[in-house]
């Protein structure tokens, strides 16, 4: 399954994962909340930005995603996720 998570999804996330079907997480520039965040701008372009999105990462991790799809984010994101996350 495909999800764009944010950290008041989390729960729902682990309970999909618990049903034995894998979720996909989404993140960067997540279309289906364009109108929450107003644009298709990149993310984590920012500390501030790159740190929130780094959470919600290890969030879904820790909650059982299978896969971290990262579009439209800067490239140190992007290498921080390469060497960093890691899957049980």
């Amino acid at each position: 399954m495909h999800i764009e998570p944010h950290l008041k999804t989390v729960k729902m996330v682990e309970a999909i994962v618990a049903a034995g079907i894998p979720v996909i997480g989404y993140f960067g520039v997540q279309g289906e909340r364009w109108s929450q965040t107003g644009s298709y701008l990149p993310r984590g372009k920012t500390e501030q930005d790159a740190d929130n999105i780094v959470k919600l990462i290890k969030s879904c991790i820790d909650a059982g995603i299978s896969t971290v799809l990262l579009e439209h984010t800067s490239e140190e994101l992007i290498k921080w996720c390469s060497r960093t996350c890691r899957y049980r």
